[in-house]
């Protein structure tokens, strides 16, 4: 069985306040890799000369490329 495979073996033998207490810890560490990866992205930016406006403007290009 591989790692992946015993891991959601586990999860599926969780009861329902542990469930609950895995997804809440998971989402605080993704909230956290997204706020490191947004601040280390925005220092890259600024770095570049470009304005919060800027990235803005960039990332609702690139939400609107995705959906063509």
């Amino acid at each position: 069985m591989s790692k992946v495979e015993e891991i959601m073996q586990a999860i599926r033998d969780l009861d329902e306040r542990e469930y609950v207490a895995l997804r809440e810890a998971m989402d605080e560490m993704d909230k956290a890799e997204w706020e490191t990866e947004r601040a280390r992205a925005a220092q890259e930016f600024h770095a570049r000369g470009l304005t919060d406006h800027d990235i803005d403007r960039a990332v609702a290009e690139l939400r609107h490329e995705s959906r063509r």
